[in-house]
């Protein structure tokens, strides 16, 4: 959303076998750019982590995370996120990946592809018992890590026929017929979260406006209403597996013989309508680290997506530490301009597309839109859970 705070897909937290986040993985928030006084990037360690009080790490519903960084700054780096308003014909997916031995970002991978109802919604009862809160695709591109397994894309923007192209949807999860993504060609379906239904909730977490995009200009919400997808009526899908989080590993284990299965562990969501928050858990250790190693990042690209990139001005990544083995994995869409100019070469647009305009003084803030619901298909409202 911001310089100190984004979206982020809950799944990619670890959990313990009790449904308990698991506090011994170590998260380092990493913002680009962002230096010290020496020129070398800075990693810096989340405050808070808040997951929606109503995810269901089963099905995925609600798969969304408000993730707050320890970073003081008077930078003003903003991510518009689309509201309901904003006219989006096309739907861009975008993927990024990492070129370890060069230590360089590959150019993106870049579908425009609208929703295939049909499928998506028998592949998927919580996407058919919740429309306009998922997109759904079978675009699915390479993975990096083994050339044999499909992966999905990452994020997902709007674009309009202006070519403003604005921050949508993060990845999920994926419906996965055949019961493996890798060795040979498998249908896929994967499906993606839409940010401006979960404004109110991170407007609640944060206790502030938070900064959408409508038809032709940027403003705030103070919408503090923490919607929540219905309940799905089953799970399982015949001859399929749901994967999501950390679909690398999953794809390890396909390989290796060794699991088959979703990441889902536990049975049932959390029915507390309050919001848990991980607040004291985490430390400022090493903050004044120069960096990374590069020699042992990850290029994760979907895995641990975090849902709003600053485009044009700024990106951020998120970097999990796994205290056992010290792997590193890493979502960093560095030059976010360069390569969104890319997309829109790739996808034979007439002008590159473009960022709304950055949020300045000079336009004032909507305190007159208190939204009570987020939109649902044809304008049907969906279920609210007050906090």
């Amino acid at each position: 959303m911001d310089m100190t705070s984004g979206f982020l897909a809950a799944n990619c937290i670890d959990f313990t076998s009790d449904n308990k986040v698991d506090t011994s993985t170590k998260y380092i928030v990493h913002i680009t750019s962002f230096t010290d006084a020496s020129g070398l990037e800075v990693d810096l360690y989340p405050s808070d982590i808040t997951i929606h009080p109503n995810y269901d790490p089963t099905t995925f519903a609600n798969n969304i995370a408000i993730i707050q960084f320890n970073k003081n700054t008077t930078d003003n780096y903003i991510s518009f996120i689309k509201s309901d308003t904003y006219i989006g014909e096309t739907e861009v997916y975008v993927r990024r990946s990492f070129n370890e031995p060069t230590g360089t970002w590959n150019p993106p991978t870049v579908v425009d592809q609208d929703s295939d109802d049909g499928n998506c919604a028998a592949a998927s009862a919580l996407y058919a018992a919740n429309p306009g809160m998922l997109t759904c695709t079978s675009a699915v591109t390479t993975s990096t890590e083994n050339g044999n397994c499909s992966m999905p894309y990452g994020l997902m923007y709007r674009q309009n026929y202006t070519d403003v192209i604005v921050s949508s949807n993060i990845y999920s999860h994926s419906v996965v017929y055949g019961n493996n993504m890798c060795n040979g060609p498998v249908t896929t379906f994967s499906y993606y979260t839409d940010l401006w239904t979960y404004v109110g909730f991170a407007g609640k977490v944060l206790n502030r406006p938070i900064n959408v995009f409508g038809p032709i200009t940027n403003t705030t919400t103070n919408d503090i209403t923490i919607n929540s997808m219905n309940q799905a009526s089953k799970v399982d899908v015949a001859g399929a597996i749901i994967v999501g989080g950390d679909l690398y590993k999953i794809q390890r284990d396909m390989v290796d013989g060794s699991s088959t299965t979703s990441v889902s562990e536990t049975e049932s969501a959390t029915d507390s309508t309050d919001i848990p928050q991980l607040s004291g858990i985490f430390t400022d250790e090493g903050a004044t680290s120069s960096g990374l190693s590069r020699g042992g990042k990850i290029a994760i690209g979907v895995s641990i997506p975090l849902g709003v990139v600053v485009i044009a001005i700024g990106s951020i990544a998120v970097y999990r530490m796994w205290s056992n083995k010290r792997k590193e994995k890493d979502w960093n869409p560095e030059m976010e301009e360069t390569q969104l100019r890319t997309a829109a070469l790739e996808l034979n647009l007439d002008e590159v597309l473009v960022t709304p305009p950055p949020y300045s003084a000079g336009i004032t803030e909507n305190a007159s839109t208190g939204f009570e619901h987020a939109r649902s298909g044809a304008g049907n409202e969906i279920n609210e859970k007050s906090g």
